[in-house]
C-alpha cells in the first residue's frame, strides 16, 4: 500500500493546492486563462445574507510558502498555515533549542502580501517531550513525559 512519506508530503501538498486553486477558479496569476465560454457569475450583493453588524472574512487553510501573493489576488485576507508549521517538535527540536525561522518566514510572506489575520495552531507533538509522538495511523499521546 502506498503511503505519503515525509519526503513526498510537500510534493503531495503542492499538487493538492494547485488542484484546489484550479477547482475554485483561482487561475489568474498562474498562467491559465479560462475559455471565453466560461463566464462566471459572482454575486455582488451578499450583504443581505449576513446578520447586521457582522463581517465576512475569506480565509485560506493550509497556507504554504510561495503562494501568499496568489492567494491575495483572490481577495483572501486571513490564512491558517499548514499544520507542520505549528508542531512543537519542529519549533523546539531539542530541549531548549528553538527554531522559529520557518514559521517566521511564512508569517512574514503572508503579512507582506497584505494578509491581516494568520492563525497558527501550535500542537504539543514532540519526539522528545511526548509520551508517544503521533505517527501515520496513530494519534499518539502528546501528554508530557
Amino acid at each position: 500500500m502506498n503511503q505519503i512519506t515525509s519526503r513526498s508530503a510537500p510534493i503531495f501538498l503542492s499538487i493538492l493546492v494547485v488542484l484546489l486553486t484550479l477547482a475554485c477558479g483561482g487561475t489568474s496569476g498562474i498562467g491559465i486563462t479560462p475559455q471565453a465560454s466560461e463566464e462566471r457569475v459572482i454575486p455582488t450583493n451578499t450583504d443581505r445574507l449576513k446578520p447586521e453588524g457582522t463581517t465576512t472574512i475569506f480565509a485560506v487553510e493550509y497556507a504554504v510558502p510561495g503562494l501568499a501573493d496568489v492567494y491575495a489576488k483572490t481577495g483572501v485576507t486571513y490564512a491558517k498555515p499548514q499544520p507542520a508549521f505549528g508542531v512543537w517538535g519542529n519549533i523546539e527540536p531539542e530541549p531548549g533549542i528553538f527554531n522559529w525561522s520557518v514559521t517566521d518566514a511564512l508569517i512574514s510572506e503572508y503579512q507582506q502580501a497584505g494578509f491581516t489575520g494568520i492563525q497558527v495552531l501550535i500542537t504539543a507533538e514532540s519526539p522528545w517531550a511526548s509520551v508517544r509522538p503521533p505517527s501515520l495511523g496513530d494519534k499518539g499521546d502528546s501528554f508530557p513525559k
